[in-house]
């Protein structure tokens, strides 16, 4: 609720917004080119997580519109099609203006339709997707990747094994996405310049925790000196 809700208050001061968790580390420099210049053109790939299948379906309770909440169901639901982490999630102002009414969230109240599955950056992606479907220029394709996504999605979790570190590769050489869920994936996917659930990842080496362990020691000591 609370990144829908900073969009809506951001909107009209932005041509485009960002909204993320707060565990991301940028470590290289974010050129205001990378964003706006940024074409929302968003992947997907087939799941069969659960838990990615109840967030995938989450939105079409928001639909205002049967016949969108139809076309979200076949495109996206029923074949189990997953976006969210693809890429960092842009918000772009100008594509906003037909998003609230068209998941009933106009008014402030109306917030409290959006519960813990309703993923703020996939909502967007399923506007856009709306907005272009009688348009011959299709803002969203399918990834046929052979990923095993019990865990999560490919962008999420192919840092584990070499087929998904392989897709991802791909993937950044066909998008350059802007980040990236590991740092594993840094010189893998070249146009990145974030981790995402970068506290996942936090695993120091093992001089780092050497290092660590010794100086709290000592920060200890000091104290029972005092």
């Amino acid at each position: 609720m609370k990144k829908l809700l900073a969009v809506k208050l951001l909107q009209h001061d932005f041509s485009h917004i960002i909204v993320s968790d707060s565990e991301v580390q940028v470590f290289r420099h974010l050129h205001s080119a990378d964003i706006v210049h940024r074409e929302a053109v968003f992947p997907f790939h087939k799941v069969d997580n659960p838990r990615c299948l109840e967030i995938i379906a989450a939105p079409v309770d928001l639909l205002v519109d049967t016949s969108e909440k139809d076309f979200i169901r076949k495109n996206f639901v029923q074949p189990g099609l997953y976006g969210w982490f693809s890429d960092l999630p842009i918000y772009t102002s100008a594509h906003l203006e037909g998003f609230w009414p068209r998941f009933g969230l106009e008014r402030l109240e109306d917030f409290s339709r959006i519960n813990f599955d309703t993923f703020d950056f996939i909502l967007f992606q399923y506007h856009m997707a709306l907005e272009a479907r009688n348009s011959d220029k299709k803002c969203w394709f399918v990834y046929e990747w052979d990923f095993p996504s019990s865990g999560g999605s490919c962008w999420e979790m192919g840092y584990i094994s070499d087929t998904g570190i392989d897709y991802l590769r791909q993937d950044g050489i066909i998008r350059r996405p802007l980040w990236i869920s590991h740092r594993k994936l840094v010189h893998e996917v070249q146009s990145a310049k974030i981790i995402f659930n970068s506290d996942r990842d936090f695993l120091p080496s093992r001089k780092e925790r050497e290092y660590w362990r010794s100086s709290r020691f000592n920060r200890l000591l000091s104290h029972l000196k005092i």
